[in-house]
C-alpha cells in the first residue's frame, strides 16, 4: 500500500505505509535505483521501527551520494591464534551531520565478523547524502571484509 507524504524538503514523495508511526519518529531517505531490492527490503524491516524509511530515485530528485571514508580494509582478526576471514554486509544510517548510527548486519558469514563490522561502521564519519541540495539522513550499505594474510589459513 502506498501513500503520499509532504515535507519541507522534499513535495510528495512516496513512502511505504509502516502501521503504527509515531508523528515524531526522524526521516531517513533509502535512494532506489531501479526496482526496489532485497537492499531496500532489509531497510525498512530494520530500520522502519525508528525511521520514516523514503524511498525516491533520481527522476523525482537531485541526488548526492554520501561521500568521504571509504572503509580500509580491516586488518587480518584472530580468533584462537588463527586468522579469520569473511564478510559483513552493514546497513546504516546517515544523519545529516554525517554520523553513523543504527548499523546492524544484514548478512554475514560469522556472526563475530558481523558484530566487528557494525563495531567499525559505527566509528565512521561522511560527507551526507544532499537531496535537492539538502544534507539529508541517508540508508546506506557496505561490505566489509576481512582478509587473512596469504601465509595464514583461514577458516
Amino acid at each position: 500500500m502506498m501513500r503520499r507524504l509532504s515535507t519541507s524538503i522534499v513535495s510528495s514523495i512516496a513512502i511505504l505505509a509502516q502501521p503504527c508511526i509515531a508523528a515524531d519518529m526522524p526521516m531517513t531517505f533509502n535512494h532506489v535505483s531501479g526496482a526496489p531490492n532485497e537492499f531496500d527490503r532489509l531497510a525498512h524491516e530494520h530500520l522502519g521501527n525508528h525511521y520514516k524509511v523514503v524511498d525516491f530515485t533520481d527522476r523525482e530528485h537531485n541526488w548526492t551520494f554520501p561521500r568521504g571514508i571509504n572503509p580500509a580494509p580491516h586488518p587480518p582478526v584472530y580468533l584462537d591464534g588463527r586468522c579469520v576471514a569473511g564478510s559483513a554486509l552493514v546497513i546504516y544510517v546517515i544523519s545529516a551531520d554525517g554520523a553513523v548510527s543504527d548499523a546492524f548486519a544484514a548478512k554475514s558469514t560469522s556472526e563475530f565478523l558481523g558484530a566487528l563490522a557494525v563495531q567499525s561502521m559505527n566509528s565512521k564519519r561522511f560527507t551526507p547524502g544532499q537531496l535537492d541540495g539538502r544534507a539529508v539522513s541517508s540508508v546506506a550499505a557496505t561490505n566489509v571484509r576481512f582478509r587473512c594474510p596469504k601465509e595464514h589459513s583461514a577458516f
